[in-house]
């Protein structure tokens, strides 16, 4: 695994890194791919971006522990914490509910705008996800070629956040082509983008060994990716109506 960044006192883990840099990178990809017309401004993206961040963080923060509200005290002191795990479900739900407010706020169309952000938003998972892989966490399970994470076992195991990354890279290519395409269809690409990110995680957690079964041999990670594919079918069905929100 790499070890993490030292700068004086200040130790920066290898995770953070990835999810720093992967959050500028996606930023200035979405600053400088907007559309002409697109109903934001390029300086309101970039501090949209911001704050997605900002969300995103709490939000696969909140998740965690409430999953895991057994061993982790709640507190907010424990939310706001640097220090634990965090769930990615919980990314997904809180920048979108963000979305939908924001555009609510600013009277724009929100599923013109989680078309255009989904994809971008997306693809700063990847960048997590290269963390994971660099700070051995999330691995698979062991498998005749694979990568050994010393901080588990001697192992060749299943790179599932490699996996996963290139699931994403894919999902990210795919929506952007789509979009260039459906800008004009709201809704369009933001149900292509939960559908194919929603069936190419199921099947990258099926390799995972983390992750304890729920029901019918299912982890939680799974039955969220089948409600993801789900609300992709609703999204896409119904996006000719307008949003409750």
């Amino acid at each position: 695994m790499i070890p993490n960044i030292v700068i004086g006192k200040v130790v920066i883990s290898s995770w953070y890194t990835a999810v720093i840099a992967g959050a500028i990178i996606t930023a200035l990809l979405a600053v400088y791919s907007k559309p002409p017309g697109f109903s934001l401004s390029r300086r309101e993206i970039s501090i949209v971006a911001i704050f997605l961040f900002v969300f995103g963080l709490l939000g696969a923060r909140l998740l965690y522990i409430l999953l895991h509200i057994k061993q982790t005290k709640f507190s907010l002191q424990g939310i706001f914490s640097f220090q634990g795990g965090f769930a990615y479900f919980g990314t997904f739900i809180l920048t979108i509910l963000a979305i939908l407010i924001y555009a609510k706020f600013r009277k724009v169309n929100s599923l013109a705008l989680l078309d255009y952000g989904m994809p971008f938003l997306l693809l700063s998972q990847a960048f997590v996800r290269i963390g994971c892989l660099l700070g051995g966490c999330c691995y698979g399970k062991p498998a005749l070629f694979g990568v050994v994470f010393k901080i588990v076992d001697n192992l060749p195991r299943h790179p599932t956040q490699a996996y996963e990354a290139i699931v994403i890279l894919l999902t990210y290519y795919m929506s952007r082509s789509v979009y260039a395409k459906k800008a004009s269809d709201p809704g369009f690409t933001f149900s292509i983008v939960l559908g194919l990110y929603g069936a190419g995680r199921f099947l990258v957690e099926a390799l995972r060994t983390d992750s304890p079964t729920i029901i019918l041999n299912l982890t939680l990670a799974q039955l969220s990716c089948l409600a993801l594919i789900t609300l992709a079918a609703l999204v896409f069905s119904f996006r000719k109506r307008p949003i409750p929100i």
